[in-house]
């Protein structure tokens, strides 16, 4: 059985220590602690998600998520935030950026259900590109 590869991205330390202890055995955990070092990891490690924390300092979560999907459109994708309710929050809900929002602090159920929606959507978009391409006059 493969684990699902799960990238997490937080500047608090506290925060990924206590995601890697919650989901560690269930899933194949990575952590960033910055949106930057989020991009080094991507460049070189397989991932099947990516969860980013909306406030980070330097490049926000809504960056390196707009970022990630440019680049690796295959990979699931996630926010975490305090501030659910924010405006810019409720709009990603609206865009195909995230498959779901987090809550902060988060329950260990909501998080197993978006890291399957997130996997499953990103599964579907992997197919449509498939085909697309399959497509193509040649």
């Amino acid at each position: 059985v493969t684990l699902v590869r799960i990238l997490i991205v937080d500047d608090d330390p506290s925060l990924l220590r206590a995601f890697d202890r919650s989901f560690g055995r269930r899933y194949a955990v990575a952590t960033a602690d910055s949106g930057e070092a989020a991009l080094r990891h991507l460049a070189n490690h397989e991932v099947d998600v990516v969860i980013a924390d909306y406030a980070m300092p330097g490049m926000t979560g809504v960056e390196l998520l707009r970022q990630v999907a440019a680049e690796h459109p295959g990979l699931g994708r996630l926010m975490l935030t305090a501030y659910a309710d924010l405006p810019e929050i409720m709009d990603l809900k609206a865009t195909e950026l995230v498959a779901a929002i987090l809550p902060k602090p988060w329950e260990r159920a909501d998080v197993d259900r978006a890291i399957s929606k997130a996997v499953r959507l990103a599964s579907i978009r992997r197919a449509v590109e498939s085909m697309k391409a399959r497509m193509q006059p040649g």
